[in-house]
């Protein structure tokens, strides 16, 4: 039980951290002058916060980055 827990919380954890740096270079890159764009922006990383990584799909980005590790 802890175990999962663990892996879970890892999960949610490093995908969190590769969403902000991809999320701060796109609004360095295109939502510098655009407030809207950069709230949207900032609004995946908070949904992304809020819902835990339990369902898994062979589609999603971050399956394809642990396949290729």
């Amino acid at each position: 039980m802890i175990h999962q827990t663990l892996i879970l919380v890892w999960t949610q954890a490093w995908q969190i951290a590769v969403l902000f740096f991809v999320i701060l270079i796109l609004f360095r890159l295109l939502a510098r002058n655009r407030p809207h764009v950069a709230h949207l922006l900032w609004a995946v990383l908070l949904i992304k916060c809020l819902i835990p990584p339990v369902v898994s799909s062979s589609w999603a980005p971050f399956s394809w980055i642990t396949h290729f590790m």
